[in-house]
């Protein structure tokens, strides 16, 4: 595994961060098609249900990558210890996968803030399957939940 003594990180833990880089990146992009249907729906005024399992099926992706995060976090600190040690190719192979996936989240956590006004601004609609009592309740029960915070928080760390 993490040779602790070494001054290098060895193969296995840079085999390591890459596939959970790689994995990372998979997840923001599922993040930002899923977020992308959201708005759509949100935008439409349409079947709250459907929205319902967009916003579950989105819940189990910040939940897949909140376990990445966990498993990324010694491996991070690794990275910042004995980083330079690394060769450059690979290097910069692992920095474009760190900045890929950050890139992807920015846009995630922006369209998270386009769906959330347009839930405000449908809320103050009289009209439309949304503005329902019951699904205002759910649908803003979802944007404020922790799981969201802590999806925001991997962004700025």
């Amino acid at each position: 595994m993490i040779d602790a003594g070494s001054t290098m990180l060895d193969r296995e833990a840079l085999r390591r961060i890459e596939e959970l880089l790689g994995r990372r990146c998979e997840v923001c992009r599922g993040l930002m098609e899923f977020a992308g249907q959201q708005n759509a729906l949100i935008e439409a005024d349409e079947s709250p249900d459907r929205l319902m399992a967009v916003l579950g099926r989105k819940q189990a992706l910040v939940n897949r990558l909140q376990r990445i995060e966990r498993e990324l976090k010694p491996l991070r600190e690794l990275w910042h210890e004995r980083g330079d040690s690394i060769e450059a190719g690979r290097r910069g192979r692992i920095r474009q996968l760190a900045d890929r996936a950050e890139e992807i989240l920015k846009r995630v956590v922006d369209m998270e803030e386009i769906g959330r006004s347009q839930l405000m601004r449908s809320r103050g609609r009289p009209v439309g399957k949304l503005a329902r009592p019951d699904r205002g309740r759910q649908l803003a029960h979802v944007y404020s939940s922790p799981a969201r915070d802590e999806a925001r928080a991997i962004d700025h760390q």
